[in-house]
């Protein structure tokens, strides 16, 4: 699906890496870091009106609330990638 769109709106065949590196995040976790964080959207703000908003202050007043992704192995990613396209 994500290739045939990308060819129909912007005429490449391409994934890009953000795109890979989602699907190789529910595959292959080991290949990522994490660490949990409070999030939120700013729905008041002027200058971040809807804008995710990620708290890593130690002593944050919001509650963790989710994991979000700090490193990933890019070589373990495009390898993975790879294999699933030779499967073909």
């Amino acid at each position: 699906f994500a290739l045939r769109s990308h060819r129909q709106h912007l005429g490449k065949e391409v994934l890009w890496m953000p795109e890979i590196a989602a699907l190789a995040s529910i595959s292959e976790a080991r290949l990522f870091e994490r660490e949990t964080m409070a999030v939120d959207v700013e729905m008041q703000g002027q200058l971040t009106r809807g804008m995710t908003i990620a708290d890593r202050r130690p002593t944050s007043q919001w509650r963790r609330n989710t994991d979000v992704v700090t490193k990933f192995d890019v070589r373990g990613v495009l390898d993975w990638m790879t294999r699933i396209l030779a499967k073909g």
